[in-house]
């Protein structure tokens, strides 16, 4: 995947003006930044769904999104997991992963069916296959959503905060199914906050700011050695509030004893 001087704009003015990015197949990529950094910005970007100001974007080759003239699926070659992406909720789990296998791949619904049988068994969501998507929890729809994407079987997988709100034991098995997706030669981009799953499953990391990349390195370097004064203060925010212990509930005060042992009643 390549990015060649490309800018894009907001309506708010949030954007990015002439960056230059290659990620490469099989590689895990993390995308960090203070609040406001662009992020989700970068992801639409990436995924095609941000118009571009300038610049191009090219998968595979083929440029996203497709030309208006091409036939081609625009974003075919992309998944896109998104942090406040759904589900149809009236829809089974199965057919949520189904469907677009069916619908943009031409794939037999046979076997759309059978990938995603073994894409919910990888996020453990088979038990699940037959439930309304309306039913699930937020971490359970989260995973569905990234056997979904990968469904696909994308040259690029883009996840928008894919692990934020959720609980610990999801991030683990996201973190293991971006590993796996990688060994089988997908790059992805994770657009997070969250450290654990940056150390546990990008081999590279890129922080923005401002517009702009402001360093670019292996994982290992920029945890030993952040490059620039803004990724130092960005792994050192971070950091705090990955060890900031959450609030402990009031104690419930003692209950008072109906009558005091020794005392007699009356």
């Amino acid at each position: 995947m390549a990015l060649t001087a490309v800018s894009a704009h907001t309506t708010d003015h949030q954007g990015f003006g002439g960056i230059s990015l290659s990620i490469h197949r099989a590689e895990s990529v993390a995308i960090l930044g203070l609040d406001a950094a662009g992020k989700s910005l970068f992801c639409r970007i990436l995924s095609g769904d941000e118009p571009l100001s300038s610049g191009s974007l090219r998968v595979g080759g083929c440029e996203v999104p497709a030309p208006p003239e091409s036939r081609d699926h625009p974003c075919r070659d992309v998944g896109l997991v998104e942090s406040s992406g759904d589900l149809p909720a009236r829809l089974s789990v199965i057919d949520n992963v189904t469907r677009a296998q069916v619908r943009t791949r031409g794939m037999s619904p046979i076997l759309a069916t059978e990938r995603a049988r073994a894409l919910l068994a990888r996020v453990e969501m088979l038990a699940e296959a037959r439930t309304v998507a309306g039913k699930l929890s937020n971490d359970q729809r989260r995973l569905v959503q990234i056997a979904r994407a990968l469904a696909l079987t994308p040259r690029l997988l883009v996840m928008d905060d894919p692990t934020g709100e959720l609980g610990p034991s999801t991030g683990r098995l996201i973190a293991d199914v971006v590993r796996e997706a990688t060994r089988e030669g997908t790059a992805v981009v994770l657009a997070t906050d969250d450290l654990t799953l940056v150390r546990e499953a990008a081999s590279r990391v890129i922080v923005v700011g401002a517009g702009r990349i402001v360093e670019d390195q292996p994982a290992a370097d920029f945890f030993l050695r952040p490059g620039t004064p803004q990724a130092r203060d960005i792994l050192a925010r971070l950091a705090r509030a990955d060890v900031e212990p959450e609030a402990e509930p009031e104690a419930e005060p003692d209950a008072v004893p109906d009558a005091v042992s020794g005392v007699a009643e009356g």
